[in-house]
């Protein structure tokens, strides 16, 4: 549903409420947001101090998912639902805590251990079984180098290892190389843990 956009004339009107009126307009239309009211939670009630423990429980979403491979390993179609779903997390962790750093980490490690842990079965998919997956996690890994040239230079370093990781694991995979050029992904400087020009 699209936002209403509100005129000058009523948020005039609005202002001129008395504080009890305004308190009981916004407990009314408060809870039709969830995402608002998460926020308004972390940062008034858990005053922005609880990033690390909510960025930690985001951490174990993924780690208790990606638990359940290879055993569960279907087709790279089944993976990619639920690597969409833990982004989903990952994204509305970020939405909530401004987490820039956690955006990246959480990133980083979700694909990392999903491609690892189905390594060798990803590794025997067919190009079209695996297309969606690789176009996915390519377009994924291209935003992580993204979110990541924004950052100041010393952050850069602590994800060094993980750009290296995942640098070599798109290059073992042989259906991922069409998907690598394809999208201009240096993979050179990712497996040298430089960030990608």
């Amino acid at each position: 549903m699209p936002r209403a956009k509100l005129s000058n004339e009523l948020k005039d009107a609005i202002s001129d409420l008395s504080d009890r009126e305004k308190d009981k307009l916004l407990f009314r239309l408060l809870p039709k947001d969830q995402k608002l009211v998460h926020k308004l939670e972390y940062q008034l009630l858990e005053y922005s101090e609880t990033q690390e423990e909510r960025r930690g429980d985001v951490r174990q979403e993924i780690m208790n998912e990606m638990a359940k491979y290879p055993q569960y390993y279907y087709s790279p179609g089944y993976l990619l639902m639920t690597l969409r779903e833990l982004s989903g997390k990952i994204t509305y962790h970020k939405d909530i805590t401004t987490d820039k750093l956690g955006e990246i980490e959480l990133n980083y490690l979700m694909l990392i251990e999903g491609i690892e842990r189905n390594f060798p079965e990803l590794r025997k998919e067919g190009y079209f079984a695996s297309k969606s997956f690789n176009e996915y996690v390519v377009k994924r890994v291209k935003k992580i180098i993204g979110l990541t040239q924004k950052l100041h230079e010393d952050y850069i370093l602590e994800f060094e290892e993980d750009m290296i990781k995942i640098g070599n694991l798109l290059n073992e995979l042989p259906t991922m190389k069409n998907f690598i050029q394809e999208h201009d992904l240096d993979i050179a400087a990712l497996m040298s843990g430089e960030l990608p020009e």
